[in-house]
């Protein structure tokens, strides 16, 4: 079938409290949904999902980019839609986001064509993957009773913000989680960036004492992650260096991570996303999935992206949607066990709930096409 139509509506989130990193502080996060219609009137969903929290000039940009390219993919088959797509959006940035989100909704539409899940499109399989729960930089005694809490609902990782003014209150923080939680919980933690190398090495090396599974980017850049990790005894993860398959192949040939911390919504799609995870796999490298802090949408093609990896992986970062206000969903995907199911129906596998669409849109849509 081919494509008829193409409509986006752009959304502010609330978050159910502040979402605060080393680099972040928000109430909200701005993103957009995209949908895809074919002549059969079959309709595939995705989200242009900016990395970070988003803000509306980031909406507003989507919105330009996608009238500028969502025209030339009418009356194309949706695979070769989607080999366009890497013609006409770049790598990187705005051009990524709004890649993901059209390739996700034609993945979703090529899926209920073909009968199949996203996750089989992409050479991956349904299961039930790992996922971790994450601890930011609230109040300690916040931290401490969520980090309980999370532990208690049956996650065995938690993911912890640091990178605060002062090392000596992230160690306090990462000491009282660990007293809260026991031993066997897998604690990582993510600086985003926060430090320098040097201030990276002082402050991994103050912190090894309480069993970390790794520190994700703890400084910015391939070269400097390089530095910390042959400075400290701790697996290093990178994350914000990797936008497309060239980095992950530059942080291979510098030694500079033990795992790629991959998000598709930084990379571009699934089909990019999937080409890095085959890189860390041919060098050894362990990969941890995650969102980017999107409604349900871009955590279902998430999850589907998850179907990739090995069974008894590492824990993906995926639990996130509950960090919002509402999901989008009609359904929402749950979190049992410490795990997420991979949803098995065909395409995505899940269904928007237009009434939290319409209540959340800021004003910012487009369509191109008919029917």
């Amino acid at each position: 079938m081919k494509i008829t139509s193409v409509e986006w509506t752009g959304l502010r989130v609330p978050f159910r409290g502040r979402y605060v990193t080393a680099q972040e502080s928000a109430v909200d996060r701005h993103t957009m949904l995209v949908v895809i219609a074919d002549g059969e009137g079959t309709t595939g969903i995705g989200e242009a999902a900016p990395v970070g929290v988003g803000s509306l000039g980031d909406v507003q940009r989507l919105d330009q980019v996608l009238q500028a390219v969502c025209g030339r993919l009418l009356g194309m088959e949706p695979s070769r839609a989607m080999d366009l797509l890497l013609a006409l959006l770049p790598d990187a940035g705005i051009g990524a986001a709004a890649r993901f989100g059209v390739e996700t909704a034609l993945l979703d539409l090529r899926g209920k064509e073909a009968d199949l899940p996203v996750a089989h499109l992409i050479g991956g399989e349904v299961g039930h993957p790992q996922v971790n729960a994450v601890i930011g930089m609230e109040l300690l005694s916040d931290a401490v009773h969520a980090a309980k809490a999370a532990v208690s609902s049956g996650f065995g990782t938690l993911k912890l913000k640091v990178g605060r003014p002062q090392l000596e209150e992230d160690r306090i923080f990462v000491e009282e989680v660990r007293r809260a939680v026991g031993a066997s919980v897998r604690l990582r933690i993510d600086a985003n960036e926060a430090w320098d190398v040097e201030e990276a090495i002082v402050a991994i090396n103050a912190l090894e004492p309480f069993g970390l599974e790794y520190v994700e980017q703890p400084v910015a850049g391939i070269r400097a992650l390089a530095q910390v990790r042959e400075g400290v005894g701790v697996p290093i993860a990178a994350d914000e260096c990797l936008a497309t398959p060239a980095d992950a192949a530059q942080a291979l040939a510098a030694n500079a991570a033990d795992v790629f911390v991959v998000k598709a919504a930084r990379v571009g799609g699934l089909v990019q996303a999937v080409k890095m995870i085959e890189l860390a796999e041919a060098g050894s490298v362990g990969v941890v999935v995650t969102s980017s802090l999107e409604t349900g949408v871009g955590i279902a093609a998430s999850l589907h992206l998850a179907g990739v990896l090995p069974t008894d992986g590492l824990a993906c970062g995926l639990a996130t949607a509950g960090m919002l206000e509402h999901d989008m969903l009609r359904s929402s995907i749950r979190v049992a066990d410490g795990r997420m199911q991979i949803p098995d129906r065909a395409g995505l596998g899940v269904e928007l709930d237009m009434r939290a669409v319409a209540r959340y849109a800021v004003g910012i849509e487009g369509r191109v096409g008919e029917g």
